[in-house]
Protein backbone atom coordinates (compact mmCIF):
# COMPACT_ATOMS: atom_id res chain seq x y z
CA UNK A 1 0.00 0.00 0.00
CA UNK A 2 1.00 3.60 -0.48
CA UNK A 3 2.34 5.45 2.51
CA UNK A 4 1.07 8.95 3.03
CA UNK A 5 2.71 11.36 5.43
CA UNK A 6 0.46 12.44 8.25
CA UNK A 7 0.61 15.40 10.58
CA UNK A 8 0.22 15.11 14.35
CA UNK A 9 0.44 17.78 17.01
CA UNK A 10 1.40 16.95 20.56
CA UNK A 11 3.86 17.49 23.36
CA UNK A 12 7.50 16.42 23.38
CA UNK A 13 8.62 13.85 25.95
CA UNK A 14 12.36 13.39 25.24
CA UNK A 15 13.77 9.86 25.08
CA UNK A 16 17.27 10.73 23.91
CA UNK A 17 18.60 14.22 24.46
CA UNK A 18 21.89 15.99 24.93
CA UNK A 19 21.45 19.33 26.63
CA UNK A 20 18.62 21.08 24.80
CA UNK A 21 18.99 18.93 21.66
CA UNK A 22 16.53 16.09 21.36
CA UNK A 23 17.39 13.19 19.05
CA UNK A 24 14.37 11.06 19.81
CA UNK A 25 11.12 11.66 21.67
CA UNK A 26 7.63 10.45 22.36
CA UNK A 27 4.80 12.61 21.08
CA UNK A 28 2.25 12.62 23.91
CA UNK A 29 -1.34 13.90 23.86
CA UNK A 30 -1.13 16.17 26.88
CA UNK A 31 1.49 18.15 28.77
CA UNK A 32 2.78 16.35 31.80
CA UNK A 33 1.68 13.00 30.42
CA UNK A 34 3.49 10.16 32.09
CA UNK A 35 5.08 12.12 34.92
CA UNK A 36 2.37 12.25 37.56
CA UNK A 37 -0.54 10.60 35.80
CA UNK A 38 -1.37 7.18 34.45
CA UNK A 39 0.31 6.63 31.11
CA UNK A 40 -1.68 7.29 27.96
CA UNK A 41 -2.63 4.13 26.05
CA UNK A 42 -0.11 2.98 23.40
CA UNK A 43 -2.37 4.15 20.58
CA UNK A 44 -1.89 7.74 21.79
CA UNK A 45 1.90 7.54 21.97
CA UNK A 46 4.14 8.01 18.93
CA UNK A 47 7.91 7.57 19.00
CA UNK A 48 9.49 10.22 16.80
CA UNK A 49 12.99 10.34 15.37
CA UNK A 50 13.38 13.82 13.86
CA UNK A 51 15.28 14.40 10.63
CA UNK A 52 17.39 16.92 12.54
CA UNK A 53 17.77 17.18 16.33
CA UNK A 54 15.02 19.23 17.89
CA UNK A 55 16.08 22.29 19.86
CA UNK A 56 13.91 22.08 22.97
CA UNK A 57 13.21 25.53 24.34
CA UNK A 58 11.07 24.39 27.27
CA UNK A 59 9.60 21.35 28.95
CA UNK A 60 6.72 19.83 27.05
CA UNK A 61 7.25 21.90 23.94
CA UNK A 62 4.29 21.71 21.55
CA UNK A 63 5.27 20.45 18.11
CA UNK A 64 3.70 19.34 14.87
CA UNK A 65 5.30 16.21 13.45
CA UNK A 66 5.02 15.26 9.78
CA UNK A 67 6.05 11.83 8.56
CA UNK A 68 5.00 8.29 7.77
CA UNK A 69 3.27 6.62 10.69
CA UNK A 70 4.31 3.02 11.24
CA UNK A 71 2.33 0.85 13.63
CA UNK A 72 4.13 -1.51 15.98
CA UNK A 73 4.14 -1.87 19.74
CA UNK A 74 7.46 -1.19 21.40
CA UNK A 75 8.80 0.29 24.61
CA UNK A 76 10.88 3.30 25.55
CA UNK A 77 12.57 3.96 28.87
CA UNK A 78 12.50 7.36 30.50
CA UNK A 79 14.47 8.71 33.38
CA UNK A 80 11.96 10.64 35.46
CA UNK A 81 12.61 12.62 38.60
CA UNK A 82 10.72 9.95 40.54
CA UNK A 83 12.58 7.06 38.91
CA UNK A 84 12.61 5.19 35.64
CA UNK A 85 9.43 4.68 33.68
CA UNK A 86 8.93 2.34 30.77
CA UNK A 87 6.22 3.39 28.33
CA UNK A 88 4.67 1.31 25.61
CA UNK A 89 4.01 3.15 22.37
CA UNK A 90 1.96 1.98 19.41
CA UNK A 91 3.44 3.97 16.53
CA UNK A 92 6.68 5.45 15.32
CA UNK A 93 7.71 8.06 12.77
CA UNK A 94 11.29 8.16 11.48
CA UNK A 95 12.94 10.98 9.52
CA UNK A 96 10.17 13.22 10.82
CA UNK A 97 9.82 16.89 10.02
CA UNK A 98 9.25 18.61 13.36
CA UNK A 99 7.91 22.14 13.65
CA UNK A 100 7.49 24.01 16.92
CA UNK A 101 3.96 25.25 17.44
CA UNK A 102 4.02 28.79 18.75
CA UNK A 103 0.50 28.84 20.11
CA UNK A 104 -0.06 31.34 22.88
CA UNK A 105 -2.15 28.76 24.68
CA UNK A 106 -1.33 25.09 24.74
CA UNK A 107 -3.75 23.16 22.56
CA UNK A 108 -6.04 20.83 24.41
CA UNK A 109 -5.18 17.74 22.44
CA UNK A 110 -7.80 15.64 24.15
CA UNK A 111 -10.61 17.75 22.74
CA UNK A 112 -8.85 18.41 19.43
CA UNK A 113 -7.71 14.80 19.31
CA UNK A 114 -5.16 14.75 16.52
CA UNK A 115 -4.77 11.16 17.64
CA UNK A 116 -8.36 10.44 16.62
CA UNK A 117 -7.10 9.22 13.27
CA UNK A 118 -5.23 6.37 14.91
CA UNK A 119 -7.03 3.04 15.11
CA UNK A 120 -7.73 1.65 18.54
CA UNK A 121 -5.45 -1.14 19.69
Amino acid sequence: GKEHPIELTGFVLPIDQDGDLVYEFLLVPWAGACSHMPSPPPNQLVRVVPEEPLHLARMYETVTVTGTLRPGLDQAQFFMIDGDRVLTYGYSISHAQVATVTATTDPDLLSLSPFGILPRQ
